[in-house]
């Protein structure tokens, strides 16, 4: 509420009732014109609003810091974890492709025996 516009609308309003009672309302008013209990009175908030407003940045702070450790063994762990798929794909492709590429060039050869043979079969008829 400290921090807000509604805080300096009730504030402002305030001051001029103050202002407005002890000007014209009362005969003698309780704060005469320079106003040195008003001031007081400001002072007072003034002085009790400044730590409470650190008090909030340094939750704020601790809240932003937590945050930024979450943030970070987050991308820790999603780096970790990419790490170990690329040394799968390596062991894939280190591993297993030359396998496989080998069995695709023996499908290969054999459909164009296949079809070879097929050919001859059809042209000697």
């Amino acid at each position: 509420f400290g921090g807000s516009w509604k805080f300096i609308g009730v504030s402002i309003a305030l001051i001029l009732i103050w202002i407005f009672f002890n000007s014209y309302i009362l005969l003698r008013g309780f704060d005469p014109k320079p106003y040195a209990m008003l001031n007081l009175v400001l002072a007072v908030i003034a002085g009790m609003q400044a730590p409470i407003i650190m008090m909030s940045q340094n939750r704020q702070g601790e809240k932003d810091r937590l945050r930024a450790d979450l943030d970070y063994r987050v991308n820790l762990k999603n780096e970790l974890s990419l790490a170990e798929v690329l040394r799968r794909l390596d062991v894939l492709e280190s591993e297993r492709l030359p396998k496989l590429f080998e069995e695709q060039n023996a499908k290969i050869k054999q459909s164009q025996v296949s079809s070879s043979k097929s050919q001859v079969g059809s042209n000697s008829a």
